[in-house]
């Protein structure tokens, strides 16, 4: 037993914990408050699907800022919390700097600091008019005639609308004030039973609504002798007609209400079930029925006199927020939190397992493991320390494993394989690269397979970082993808042949820095890695053309023909011809070690314009996962592949030593 408590195993086993209580730090909640934690758990429906707050709230705060979280008064602030803030006290949501701008034609155009990056909703919110103008004027150009200050006008133009849009969603601010919620909804219901059961008895809902119209633009007296008996009931002391004021507030709420359910981002509970409907259906359609927001709730409570127990609980839980009164704001965010529990258990159990992934950040924590991990083993080059070598690899295997578990995640989530859009494919093609080169550096023992790995695993997860600006990454699916079967084989295949053209793309970059930077690179090294792109290669082969195949019985089936010579087709055949290529000719002896290695790289840019280059065309069945932004950086991948390839097709007699 002593023998293993050394020195040199509690420094191993301390830094494993180390690492690993840092991976897990999001299950602690640490710097977020209790009542923005319960907020962005609460289960809603928003872009198609269940999903929780906090998940909308990242999403919009990444469009607005591109990042997760904000700062305010120099203190960071969770998305959760700042939305919580937008929907129940916006006075204040409004002077957080959350609009980024770095457009600095934008800037001048509306009076902006150029120095400054973020904006405020309030320093925006006087030209809103201009920009409304200019933004109905440039949405009349086709889209390839707008410029990149039209375009930056137009986006600026939908997060303003976007922002107003949330602050709605929540609380109709024409209906009631803020911090007293509970206690006019109380006041409306109370007033509105007078007049729908008071004498009348309760009609259908159509007939309200058309009473409530009616009774808004005239001034109906008692019509019966019925009515005169009661004349004394429909005035109050101060001799106000009770009767027709409160209609007139009636159509006011209901024309209100119909305003807010079409401003409302997300709607906050689905329609009630009937009795006939089993429990295992009641469960499913919590998933796929059509939710209402909290404005169509105020509503229907008022219609059918059954207040729904949803709105008394945001009602009461808002106001709480407001006054600030934080020991009530948790009681009753806990009060909805066990509701939705009861009344709809599978919805609220995926938002709460969305929420902790969100507060995970494991793609996140993935993404700097995977740094460090490269920084470490090139280091490890350099001083020829085998402890650094040690900690990266140690990092690696954190990385690979945060990435599975936060993969399985998604799927359970979702409900889906592995990869449904495009971040879910940049994340999978870095996952699958990751375990290609474990894989490979089990078999070769050169430090190559981990350090290679580990760097497309960071490249791969800053692209899916930046798709995730786009918007949701759970998103509903695209119909030319909505299949599990086939995306399981088909798509599946196609990514992991992605990831092997990558790292064999990858070590072939290595070999040209090696060749051209590097003291030492003998025949038996150059032959070593040169067997390591070549089986990467045949692998490749053998996945992209199964992947291929099965896309074209996909398509057969889908469209009725087995091939179309679309663009996403056209690129998935060219990697299959590349790598097929390259093969041929080294069996032929036109490819030797430089010329194969170089053909690798060319890879790189064959893989990535059948990955990306394709959606840039924006046509063809396969046409989704379209960004403008994606271009530039589309591009200087290519370029910085095409600097590889010359320089590793330099004459000879330039390097040393001679490239066999």
């Amino acid at each position: 037993m002593k023998r293993y408590i050394t020195k040199q195993n509690i420094l191993k086993g301390s830094f494993f914990l180390g690492v690993i209580l840092w991976s897990m730090q999001g299950l602690f909640g640490a710097g977020v408050p209790e009542t923005a934690r319960i907020f962005g758990q609460l289960p809603i429906q928003a872009n198609g699907r269940i999903k929780p707050v906090d998940s909308l709230a990242r999403e919009t705060l990444l469009y607005f800022s591109h990042k997760q979280s904000t700062l305010v008064n120099g203190k960071k602030m969770s998305a959760s919390e700042w939305l919580l803030d937008v929907v129940s006290n916006p006075d204040i949501a409004d002077s957080y700097s959350v609009f980024k701008i770095q457009d600095g034609t934008v800037k001048d155009a509306f009076h902006l600091d150029e120095k400054e990056r973020y904006f405020s909703f309030n320093e925006l919110k006087p030209h809103y008019t201009v920009l409304e103008k200019h933004s109905i004027s440039i949405e009349k150009l086709d889209k390839s005639q707008q410029s990149l200050f039209q375009q930056h006008i137009l986006t600026l133009y939908d997060q303003l609308n976007l922002y107003m849009r949330l602050q709605s969603s929540l609380y109709p601010s024409n209906v009631v004030e803020k911090g007293v919620y509970l206690d006019e909804l109380g006041q409306i219901f109370v007033e509105y039973a007078y007049l729908l059961t008071g004498k009348h008895g309760v009609p259908p809902q159509s007939e309200i609504i058309g009473d409530a119209v009616d009774h808004s633009g005239h001034n109906h007296g008692p019509s019966s002798e019925h009515d005169h008996g009661n004349n004394h009931d429909n005035h109050d002391g101060s001799g106000i007609d009770r009767e027709n004021m409160g209609w007139k507030k009636l159509s006011f709420v209901v024309n209100s209400s119909r305003y807010y359910e079409q401003m409302a981002v997300f709607k906050v509970f689905p329609p009630e079930q009937e009795e006939s409907v089993s429990v295992k259906e009641k469960e499913s359609n919590q998933l796929t029925d059509n939710w209402a927001p909290l404005a169509t709730l105020v509503t229907r409570s008022v219609f059918t006199g059954k207040e729904n127990p949803v709105v008394r609980l945001y009602a009461s839980f808002l106001d709480a927020v407001y006054k600030k009164n934080n020991s009530k704001a948790i009681e009753s965010g806990q009060d909805l939190l066990r509701y939705y529990d009861k009344q709809v258990p599978r919805a609220f159990s995926k938002a709460k397992n969305e929420a902790l992934f969100n507060r995970l950040q494991i793609f996140y924590r993935s993404m700097v493991l995977f740094l460090l991990a490269a920084v470490c083993i090139g280091a490890s080059w350099l001083i020829k320390n085998r402890a650094v070598f040690w900690i990266g690899r140690q990092f690696v295997f954190v990385a690979f494993g945060l990435q599975v578990i936060g993969q399985v995640f998604r799927m359970v989530i979702q409900g889906r394989p592995p990869v449904t859009n495009l971040y879910s494919s940049a994340v999978f093609v870095g996952l699958m690269a990751v375990l290609l080169g474990m894989i490979v550096e089990r078999f070769f023992k050169n430090k190559l397979g981990l350090f290679v790995s580990a760097v497309i695993g960071f490249i791969t997860l800053i692209v899916a970082h930046n798709l995730s600006i786009q918007g949701d990454t759970l998103e509903m699916m695209q119909a030319v993808l909505d299949s599990n079967f086939w995306l399981s084989t088909h798509v599946v295949s196609i990514v992991i042949g992605y990831s092997g053209m990558f790292l064999s793309g990858f070590l072939g970059i290595v070999f040209i820095c090696r060749y051209f930077f590097g003291r030492s690179f003998s025949d038996e090294d150059q032959r070593e890695l040169y067997k390591m792109v070549y089986g990467i290669v045949c692998f490749n082969l053998a996945m992209n053309f199964v992947g291929t195949v099965l896309g074209g019985i996909w398509a057969d089936q889908s469209w009725g023909r087995f091939w179309g010579w679309d663009p996403k087709e056209n690129g998935a055949l060219l990697i299959v011809i590349w790598s097929a290529l390259m093969l041929h000719a080294r069996m032929a002896g036109i490819f030797r070690v430089r010329g194969f290695m170089v053909a690798a790289v060319f890879g790189n840019i064959v893989t990535a314009m059948s990955w990306f280059g394709v959606n840039m065309l924006g046509i063809g069945l396969h046409s989704y996962g379209f960004m403008d932004s994606a271009f530039v950086w589309l591009l200087l991948f290519c370029m910085v592949q095409v600097f590889f390839i010359i320089l590793g097709l330099l004459p000879p007699k330039w390097v040393t030593p001679k490239i066999r």
